[in-house]
């Protein structure tokens, strides 16, 4: 049977573990040495439910996982090695945890309520109270040495603490941007902005333990010029060439990579604003115009810019979560390439919804994107999940 196990596929091993309890214990057995597969991409809530939504790219098919009734018409705000963060409840009477949607384990965080700037995030955006963590890191599988961090309140926040303790611990810094958050050799490397962000090594305390943090400051590039570029078919719209960049921290190898991924903004002319006062329609839009990778070197001080990512690695890249792997151990993706799941949150006041087309694979050698994801509706997210049975 176990010979059977190893060439099984994850889908596979899900329908059999709900045939008996021998069959369940011997499929979640941790030392039978597993294929490998490609992370699931979570797929939008568009409402609540008692269901999430994977897309598998191996077999570019969508499964629908039932959530145990205790999650029921829960809000899935993150991943991080296996496990979902989940919110249930509303307002004041909120519920977090950890779950694992595959085997139905569930890891109860601290409340809200403990992180002061919450009340005050609540008050004044309550249609999108679930909105307050903006991206959670997990420091191990195993529930009993996890540790988990969460920024919050608009990127102005970062807290840590472990399941099952009752509240969270605040890290205090100087008046800066939390930007991304990595778990990496026991420390969690956090991206920050900001005009007094500075790098440093600092400490928290836990309940029973410290944990290490790495400022690493993003870093200020040339390519953030504004150009005001002409473009004669979109007449009402005004577009900046390489006016932002969204910022990844992936841990690939062992090493730090720092992803930039690079706009081109879109937004109403101002002529155009002006001539319809009575009736305006607020229009902010961005699509990629590129990336670029550069590998964090703490020994030097700088971080070096990579042209290519090697014939076998692969990033996947999302606004909550972001991963490595190596390409030699899926047949199904190359390498040196991206794999985008992230978008951009645009402005369209008084506009229909537009569908995203920009989640797709970016080769670095080719510099072109393909589009094996599913395009979305603007205001919907996606992230990456690692099944872990």
């Amino acid at each position: 049977m176990e010979m059977i196990v190893k060439r099984l596929t994850l889908t596979d091993r899900i329908r059999m573990i709900s045939v008996c309890k021998p069959w369940r214990v011997l499929l979640m057995n941790q030392e039978i040495r597993k294929p490998v597969e490609i992370p699931w991409l979570m797929l939008p809530q568009r409402q609540l439910g008692n269901h999430v939504s994977f897309y598998n790219m191996n077999d570019e098919r969508v499964y629908n996982l039932k959530l145990p009734e205790f999650a029921h018409r829960g809000w899935c705000c993150g991943s991080s090695k296996g496990w979902l963060v989940m919110i249930t409840g509303s307002k004041f009477n909120l519920n977090l945890f950890l779950l694992n949607p595959i085997t139905g384990a569930q890891l109860r965080l601290p409340s809200l309520l403990t992180i002061p700037s919450f009340k005050k995030f609540v008050d004044h955006q309550l249609p999108k109270f679930r909105t307050f963590i903006n991206m959670i890191e997990i420091s191990s599988v195993n529930a009993e040495e996890c540790i988990v961090a969460i920024i919050c309140n608009d990127c102005k926040a970062l807290v840590l603490s472990r399941p099952g303790e009752k509240r969270w611990n605040i890290f205090h810094g100087d008046n800066q941007i939390y930007e991304d958050i990595s778990f990496r050799n026991n420390v969690f490397d956090v991206s920050i902005s900001g005009e007094e962000s500075r790098a440093a090594i600092c400490t928290i305390k836990l309940t029973d333990c410290e944990v290490i943090l790495r400022l690493i400051p993003f870093l200020h590039m040339g390519y953030l010029d504004v150009t005001e570029i002409a473009i004669s078919e979109l007449e009402h719209l005004r577009v900046f060439e390489k006016i932002a960049a969204q910022k990844y921290l992936v841990e690939s190898d062992s090493e730090l990579l720092i992803v930039h991924r690079i706009k081109d903004y879109f937004a109403l002319k101002d002529d155009y604003w002006n001539h319809h006062e009575d009736n305006p329609k607020l229009f902010r839009y961005s699509q990629t115009n590129g990336f670029q990778v550069y590998k964090n070197n703490p020994n030097k001080g700088h971080c070096d810019r990579l042209n290519n990512l090697g014939d076998h690695r692969v990033l996947l890249l999302a606004n909550s979560n972001s991963l490595s792997l190596s390409g030699k151990e899926y047949n199904e993706i190359h390498g040196n390439c991206m794999y985008i799941a992230s978008l951009y949150f645009p402005t369209f006041d008084g506009h229909d919804p537009i569908v995203c087309h920009e989640s797709g694979a970016f080769y670095l050698e080719e510099g072109r994107i393909r589009r094996p994801i599913p395009s979305l509706q603007f205001g919907e997210e996606m992230l990456w999940f690692t099944p872990n049975l």
